[in-house]
């Protein structure tokens, strides 16, 4: 590792006025909240970093690697303490020098020749451990009205955000961080957040973020049920674009390929594409309207305009929405595309097989 690669901090000053405090005032746990420029503009990295200080051993770590959230990788060193304040010798850094002002944050010069400082928060250690692994659960976002989101988290590390008032699909990585008691969810997608696993009460998760003031936030735990109705088999009818969406450039004479047969059950879903039988594992997600392959593959690499791995963008485009579901006919929207301004571009009508039981389609 090259020296000053994972967290290159030069200069750490704790918000206050003093240089006489006891080493105890800067025992803790830290985490990074928020930056300011030289202009005294705040805004949140997409960086989160951690400091812990107990007694003399300082350590530091980051999720700095894209697409894997917590990198799990850490520089240990030791605190010297002096009349003036206190260094660490490390030979991945230079000095970093600490003056004991306050008890409550902490601001970081990340270079010598920087202006943006990063502000450290001080997290409480919770009286019980902490432990959640969403593996295959749907939760829904509690805290922000404007933004109502329904996430399905997978246990390949993936998550799907479904967001109910614009329909936009999202697919990214999750993982979880744990230090001692505490635990953290590390979602990595256009943007990386960091979130506090505060508590667990019942089926609810309680999360915070914290930036300039700590934000509170509730996973609730949704049950979802695959409808009884859309099991059996399905065969094509209608296709249609949706209105006000633009359907890409082909060349003259291609047409996408489309699902001519489904045969749904509660585990897998058989379908006929291109004359081609696929049969791929299903679950159900977003608001109860998401049908997602968890394990479909992609062996094309991504474009230099996409910032989705192959995992992400296979899931995403495979992405299956139901729109309307009675016991004869189904309507899917499919061909969610890789750009976030795109979405669902077909309406495929679907009704069931006739039997004797059923006498209409």
């Amino acid at each position: 590792m090259k020296k000053n690669h994972l967290i290159p901090i030069i200069l750490i000053l704790l918000l206050g006025n003093s240089c006489n405090s006891s080493k105890s005032e800067i025992d803790g746990f830290w985490i990074s909240a928020y930056e300011i420029n030289e202009d005294s503009i705040t805004h949140v990295s997409d960086q989160t970093n951690f400091i812990e200080i107990v007694g003399d051993s300082i350590s530091f770590w980051s999720n700095t690697v894209p697409k894997i959230g917590f990198s799990g990788s850490k520089i240990k060193s030791t605190i010297d303490y002096n009349p003036l304040g206190f260094e660490i010798n490390h030979d991945k850094f230079d000095n970093i020098n600490f003056q004991i002002l306050s008890k409550d944050s902490i601001v970081v010069n990340f270079w010598n020749e920087s202006t943006t400082k990063t502000i450290f928060k001080r997290l409480e250690e919770p009286n019980d451990e902490i432990s959640w692994t969403p593996f295959n659960e749907s939760y829904e976002w509690i805290g922000n009205k404007s933004f109502m989101v329904n996430t399905k988290f997978m246990n390949n590390g993936l998550y799907v955000e479904y967001l109910r008032k614009s329909g936009q699909v999202v697919v990214g990585h999750w993982s979880i961080l744990k230090n001692k008691k505490r635990s953290f969810i590390v979602l990595d997608a256009l943007n990386r957040n960091t979130l506090s696993i505060d508590s667990i009460t019942n089926h609810s998760v309680h999360v915070s973020a914290t930036h300039e003031k700590k934000y509170n936030y509730i996973f609730k735990e949704k049950h979802l049920s695959i409808p009884q109705n859309i099991l059996g088999e399905w065969f094509l009818f209608d296709l249609e674009n949706i209105e006000g969406i633009d359907p890409p450039l082909l060349p003259f004479g291609y047409e996408p390929p489309k699902i001519v047969y489904m045969n749904v059950t509660k585990d897998s879903i058989t379908t006929i594409k291109n004359n081609i039988e696929f049969a791929r594992k299903w679950i159900l997600g977003g608001d109860g309207n998401l049908m997602i392959f968890p394990n479909v593959i992609i062996h094309k690499d991504t474009t230099d305009i996409d910032t989705l791995t192959r995992k992400e963008r296979s899931i995403r485009s495979s992405i299956l929405k139901i729109d309307s579901l009675s016991e004869t006919e189904l309507i899917i929207l499919s061909d969610y595309e890789i750009l976030e301004m795109n979405g669902f571009e077909r309406k495929l009508k679907f009704r069931r097989k006739k039997t004797t039981a059923n006498n209409s389609y």
